[in-house]
């Protein structure tokens, strides 16, 4: 509630005392929170190596979330020596857990063969059980694949299915994609001008929500 001003003013020092006590107790879901508090420098200074302390006595818990940062922190290497291999690892502990983000950037990691084998079937049911799960964007990856045919063979159907769930969800890239594919006839679908200026609509309207949320303190 201090973190989110939910009820009460934000209070960042609030919000870290009490998660302290409640880390204190093995609380693993206040450990993550110390930890993304860390790594986002939310009310204290930014510190990668502390985040890393606090998400690996979550993961330790078997806590997903902390899992799946932990693997952000490795694939992007901030405050430790960027590891695919290690990426891996921690994603795949979160994403045995039904973990969407951590199945997505697992899935991504087999698609270019980053820490470890290539395995681009793999990274395909994997970015389907995510999107399936209602990931957002493994929904427009797994419409891209499907258009495309790279890994699976191409669907036209299930392509323009996947990007309308994308696209219900808020999903920019995927509201643009159907404005194309109403302007051009693409898919198998018949021109639309009209439906395609829809969607190019609600795609400026979502880019300005997210620009307004990126500025809110």
């Amino acid at each position: 509630m201090y973190l989110k001003g939910i009820v009460v003013p934000k209070d960042s020092e609030k919000a870290l005392y009490w998660f302290l006590k409640s880390a204190k107790q093995g609380n693993a879901q206040a450990m993550f929170d110390i930890g993304v508090m860390y790594g986002n420098g939310q009310g204290i200074t930014q510190n990668y190596q502390t985040a890393r302390q606090w998400h690996l006595k979550s993961a330790s818990k078997g806590y997903a979330n902390a899992q799946y940062y932990l693997g952000l922190l490795y694939a992007q290497g901030d405050g430790v020596e960027q590891s695919y291999e290690q990426a891996r690892f921690w994603y795949a502990r979160a994403a045995a857990q039904g973990h969407a983000s951590a199945i997505v950037n697992l899935g991504n990691l087999f698609y270019e063969g980053l820490g470890g084998e290539q395995d681009r079937v793999l990274a395909f049911m994997l970015c389907k059980k995510a999107a399936e799960l209602g990931d957002a964007y493994a929904q427009f990856n797994l419409a891209e694949l499907y258009r495309t045919g790279r890994v699976t063979s191409e669907n036209p159907g299930k392509a323009l299915y996947w990007y309308r769930k994308s696209a219900d969800q808020g999903t920019v890239k995927a509201m643009r994609k159907l404005a194309t594919i109403h302007d051009r006839g693409w898919l198998g679908q018949p021109v639309n001008k009209p439906l395609a200026r829809e969607w190019e609509r609600k795609a400026d309207a979502a880019e300005a929500r997210q620009r307004r949320e990126e500025m809110e303190p």
